[in-house]
């Protein structure tokens, strides 16, 4: 009997607890998050890095393609027809050259440019090339090819990357900020009216559809301003509106539970007193923190769910009742609606599209410094060209002294007395009394050696002192130089078949032909 009178007692006492009412300053802190989060929309946005450069480096390129390619093959740019024009790309045959195709604008207005400044000059003047004959022309056209290449699929891969980030600009994850706290139809808060406000929140008729109603049904409240609002506007029914949940400095609200006339006025003196917005741009960490704030300040209980401060029944304002954003959380559909809240959504998206965009970034800027890289190349190969001719003009001597000493030994074989032999400067070789060869003298038949060993001298200078030693005759350079190297002979050395210490020089005359090949081999690009 005196369990059952104890259990009694506690009972009637539960029965009668209420819950302690709302108290001046309660919400300061959800406040305070709110504030933070509103703030976002004045805060500076990041934005990609700008790529009209990248457009200008390009075609400077194509301008320098142009100017070096021959008059024949610019000849398809030629203006025809009233008014004069420049054809679109057309294919030659059944099938079509995608790449052609794509790069035909360019090659275009890189034309338009060069007829605008009065002919090619000043671009080949930009690249030390005016002045240069034709053949030179093509050997740097050759060298700019590769360069040019390289350029198209930088600018292409800018151009995609600019194209798949359009949704990462700084307007557009603005607008889903703007979107997160004033709704479709406003950008700031002197944007708001009752009905902007309204339609952006679900149509509310009162402050308990707004706001949540335990009795009824979960809250419409889908912005950051319609938070704001549940959580810090008193009703105007409790001291003329003149409940400070929120701040002290707050100002009365004029607005009547039932009719929601003046939520925007509420809203925009709650806004007012929010603490300034800070100049630092957003980050996606900036986003992911505050919502966690707000959301880490939920009390949840008895399938149901509140931001703010609840007291008993609803989210009506009043310090009896409640300032707060209720939902109930029963069913999976109320417990979906809970977790994605309309402005929780979109921040989080504006937040993914910050770290994209970040990435974005990262990726334009190193191709962006790639192209401009790529342009300095292009408008700096004269210097290459210099070079390859003074290379050209060292093997054309080695060549040509080596022909004239072939020639000397031919010349003397031609000679059967021996008085012209010798007035020759030629040595005669007697076989018989009356019969003999005419050759070259000795240090004459040294000179015209490949460095092996002459006829009829000892191999104890030149590549033949290496003699048998691979590695002596292979590190046998001067400078970059190779003087000698282990090979088998070339068609007009002796013992070709036999791998030995030969004369390097046939490996340079073998570069400088490959050189001569790739200049002969000119694609336009």
């Amino acid at each position: 009997m005196h369990t059952t009178t104890v259990l009694q007692v506690i009972a009637l006492l539960l029965s009668q607890r209420k819950a302690a009412a709302v108290a001046a300053g309660d919400n300061e802190h959800h406040f305070l998050d709110l504030c933070a989060l509103i703030a976002l929309t004045q805060r500076p946005i990041p934005e990609l890095p700008e790529t009209q450069q990248a457009t200008t480096d390009y075609q400077e390129i194509q301008k320098l393609n142009i100017s070096l390619s021959g008059t024949d093959w610019r000849k398809q740019f030629d203006k025809t027809g009233t008014p004069p024009k420049r054809a679109a790309y057309k294919p030659s045959g059944a099938t079509e050259d995608s790449l052609r195709k794509e790069r035909r604008p360019y090659w275009i207005n890189a034309e338009d440019e060069i007829e605008t400044d009065k002919g090619p000059e000043k671009i080949l003047r930009s690249a030390g090339a005016d002045g240069a004959t034709q053949a030179d022309r093509q050997r740097l056209l050759a060298l700019l090819q590769p360069i040019a290449e390289a350029a198209a699929s930088t600018f292409t891969e800018i151009e995609n990357l600019k194209q798949a980030s359009k949704a990462l600009t700084a307007a557009a994850i603005h607008k889903k900020i703007q979107t997160a706290t004033y709704g479709e139809q406003a950008t700031a808060a002197a944007d708001l009216t009752a009905a902007v406000f309204k339609a952006a929140n679900g149509n509310p008729t009162n402050r308990k559809e707004l706001c949540g109603d335990t009795t009824s049904a979960s809250a419409k409240a889908r912005t950051l301003t319609a938070f704001l609002y549940c959580i810090c506007a008193g009703e105007q029914s409790q001291n003329a509106g003149g409940f400070k949940a929120c701040s002290n400095a707050q100002p009365a609200n004029a607005d009547a539970q039932a009719a929601l006339t003046n939520v925007h006025t509420a809203i925009q003196g709650l806004i007012n007193v929010c603490p300034e917005p800070g100049n630092d741009k957003v980050t996606p960490d900036d986003i992911t923190k505050l919502i966690a704030a707000v959301a880490g300040k939920t009390t949840s209980k008895a399938q149901q769910a509140f931001y703010g401060t609840f007291a008993a029944t609803d989210c009506g304002g009043l310090s009896g009742s409640g300032l707060c954003v209720y939902y109930k959380t029963t069913t999976k559909a109320d417990s979906k609606a809970y977790h994605n809240i309309q402005w929780k959504k979109q921040l989080s998206d504006a937040a993914n599209d910050l770290r994209d965009q970040q990435l974005a970034t990262q990726r334009l800027q190193g191709l962006l410094l790639q192209l401009k890289s790529l342009k300095k190349q292009a408008y700096n190969l004269r210097p290459q060209l210099e070079i390859y001719k003074k290379l050209q003009v060292t093997a054309g001597k080695s060549g040509t002294t080596q022909e004239a000493q072939a020639k000397k030994g031919d010349d003397c074989k031609q000679h059967t007395k021996n008085a012209t032999c010798t007035e020759n400067n030629c040595k005669w070789k007697a076989t018989t009394e009356e019969a003999g060869t005419c050759e070259a003298k000795a240090e004459e038949q040294k000179s015209q050696g490949t460095g092996e060993g002459a006829s009829g001298t000892s191999a104890t200078t030149g590549c033949t002192r290496h003699g048998t030693d691979k590695t002596a005759c292979e590190n046998d350079k001067t400078g970059d130089k190779q003087n000698c190297a282990w090979r088998k002979g070339k068609d007009d050395e002796p013992d070709k078949e036999t791998e030995k210490c030969r004369n390097g020089c046939f490996l340079v005359n073998n570069k400088f032909a490959l050189m001569t090949a790739s200049f002969a081999s000119l694609v336009a690009f």
